[in-house]
């Protein structure tokens, strides 16, 4: 039998479309607070936001008149016609927030406006409203939210435990923290203050309070704008990079999101610089015009949608590209960490090596991983919403068989101790940047001192105070790639004629291959539509000959099936330089004074000499301070 829900269960359904967890409230009402114009705001809260929640701002306020409509269902300031929404340049325009959180908990709003002698309060008692009273109340609104889900059991048992609700919460309020750095926030749980910013509009004090001084040193400024989109923010060095997605940060016009176009263009730009698997940190805000963007795709306002991919692509693209291309980014190793040489990854060349036979003069070698392919945005969402508190931008060293984290040296340790350990914290973590004295020049010079070979692996160069560790194989592997990129870019790729395959292929994939059919026939393919669901090969680029042509093809198709509408001929590009490179002779050489120096040249002039195609370092460096320090020569 059909029946017509009452109204009381009409709103407890559509209260949980936005209500999911204390984590929804904590980002609703601080981004109306933003829209009021705050530029204080504190948040406490109590047992992970379901005992309490208080958000207080020095915001507009909100008037006696208009503090009844402040909890009615679909009452907004925001919009007044569905035209409006198309070009919304604020953040709580749903008008279901205060309704919705007034149904599933006591919601209490305490308000004055600048105009008014005296302040004001309602409460929302799961549904029930108060009369307003007149209280005393300093500027702006303060909301306090307690007792959340205690009517509605069902609901209440889906949450965390109050440690894993907190640690969530944290998460979007240093986001929120981070989008906004002209705002001060402050960030109570459970009577402990966590962080408070300073509102000064410097990003990078903020980066140092989050997370700590290791990031802040090896965060880098940018800002650019082209094609009506302005990126702004911190990237940070290579070094610094992540095991998940979670530092990736990005924020359109304000608001915190998650979108695939972002995540692929930053990672695409720090693809040759990071090994696989690895994710960069960088905190980025992108400024569109309202009209090229679709925030309201999600009930909670994180997924985001473009007119435009390719543009902001691009532009994103670009920009992190070209700031990491004016960098040197040559590793600096101490011999303080157990993994000075990081012995995994040169076992793992060593072993490389001793696969192959001696079968080359001039070695020129490559190999690459593939980047994995992009979740769905929904998954991205799920993904991103849960969050180990033991894992919220850690860190560690050690010392004197101590162990600090990010936890005990926020709470722990002062600055002046974070001071007089600078030479400790993550000593191999940091990059030594060179102004005008740059190890890295376009040709060998009387200061380059060659030593030799290491274990007919390594090149060792001294140059002023400093040795240099050159990996022959990696050197020679980003060379030979390097060179296949710069012919594919001018159109000098050699196709060779095969014996023809006909490859059949899935809906998803025929429809890719036949949208893209001109950018893989540039590349150096030859392939024709061949049926309705067939296509057929009869060349491949030169370099692919005698790789296996139909798996690496059909590889080539699914990683671009899953692009979601970016330009795939540079993806193309990078996929078949990298897979190429296989057929790359590899072997454990032992190379002449004059060919060392040789491939140390060569490796010189490229743009980015600094990492292979698959993110290892080509070259490290130790001070003759630290050899001293090993040899007991001096102490310190």
């Amino acid at each position: 039998m059909i029946k017509i829900l009452d109204k009381y269960t009409i709103s407890q359904i559509s209260a949980g479309e936005v209500v999911e967890r204390p984590l929804n409230i904590v980002k609703e009402l601080i981004e109306n607070s933003i829209d009021a114009g705050s530029t204080r705001i504190i948040i406490d809260i109590e047992e992970g936001g379901i005992k309490k929640i208080s958000i207080k701002d020095n915001g507009s306020g909100i008037s006696q008149t208009d503090l009844p409509l402040a909890f009615m269902p679909h009452a907004t300031s925001k919009i007044q016609k569905i035209e409006d929404i198309s070009n919304i340049q604020t953040f709580g325009f749903r008008g279901e927030a205060l309704s919705s959180i007034g149904i599933v908990s006591k919601a209490t709003i305490i308000t004055k406006t600048k105009n008014d002698t005296n302040g004001y309060r309602i409460i929302n008692n799961f549904g029930e409203l108060t009369d307003i009273d007149i209280v005393a109340s300093n500027d702006g609104t303060n909301i306090i939210v307690e007792n959340l889900f205690d009517k509605i059991p069902a609901r209440k048992k889906f949450l965390k435990s109050a440690q894993v609700e907190a640690s969530k919460i944290l998460d979007i309020v240093e986001k929120i923290a981070l989008s906004h750095k002209e705002i001060s926030f402050k960030y109570i749980s459970d009577g402990k203050e966590k962080f408070a910013t300073a509102g000064d509009n410097n990003l990078k004090n903020i980066i140092y309070t989050l997370y700590g001084k290791n990031i802040y040193d090896n965060a880098i400024n940018i800002d650019n704008k082209k094609n009506g989109i302005s990126v702004s923010g911190i990237i940070c060095m290579p070094i610094v990079s992540r095991n998940k997605k979670d530092d990736e940060i990005f924020f359109v016009n304000g608001r915190y999101v998650l979108n695939n176009i972002l995540y692929k263009a930053t990672e695409e730009a720090y693809s040759q610089y990071l090994m696989q698997h690895k994710y960069p940190l960088v905190v980025l805000s992108i400024n569109i015009e309202g009209n090229d963007i679709d925030v309201n795709v999600h009930p909670q306002k994180m997924l985001v949608r473009f007119s435009n991919n390719d543009i902001i692509y691009n532009v994103i693209n670009e920009t992190i590209s070209n700031t990491l291309k004016n960098l040197e980014l040559i590793h600096n190793e101490t011999f303080e960490d157990d993994n000075i040489a990081n012995t995994e990854n040169i076992t793992k060349v060593i072993n490389d090596i001793k696969d192959y036979n001696k079968t080359f003069n001039n070695p020129i070698f490559e190999n690459k991983t593939t980047n994995t392919i992009e979740n769905s945005e929904e998954e991205i969402l799920n993904e991103k919403n849960v969050i180990d508190i033991n894992n919220l931008h850690k860190f560690d060293y050690k010392k004197n068989d101590i162990t600090y984290n990010n936890e005990n040296i926020k709470e722990n340790v002062n600055d002046s101790i974070l001071n007089n350990n600078d030479n400790i914290i993550n000593k191999t973590q940091q990059n030594i940047f060179f102004n005008d004295d740059k190890f890295v020049k376009s040709n060998i010079t009387d200061d380059y001192k060659y030593i030799g070979q290491l274990f007919l692996t390594y090149i060792l160069i001294e140059y002023k105070d400093k040795l240099y560790i050159i990996d022959q194989h990696a050197a020679h592997e980003k060379i030979y790639y390097e060179k296949y990129i710069k012919e594919l870019n001018n159109n000098e790729t050699i196709s060779q004629k095969i014996i023809p395959i006909v490859i059949t292929l899935t809906p998803i994939q025929y429809l890719t291959v036949k949208e893209n059919l001109l950018e893989f026939n540039k590349s150096g393919f030859s392939i024709d539509i061949f049926g309705e669901k067939e296509i057929i090969v009869d060349a491949v680029p030169y370099n692919l000959l005698n790789i296996g042509k139909k798996d690496l093809l059909l590889e080539m198709i699914d990683e671009f099936s899953n692009e979601k509408g970016i330009s795939n001929y540079n993806s193309i590009k990078d996929k078949i330089a990298t897979i190429a490179c296989k057929k790359a002779v590899k072997g454990n050489n032992s190379l002449t004074k004059e060919e060392s120096i040789s491939l140390v040249k060569e490796l010189f002039t490229l743009e980015n000499p600094y990492n292979c195609p698959h993110g290892r370092p080509t070259i490290i460096e130790f001070s003759k301070k630290e050899l001293e320090k090993k040899f007991g020569r001096i102490v310190t």
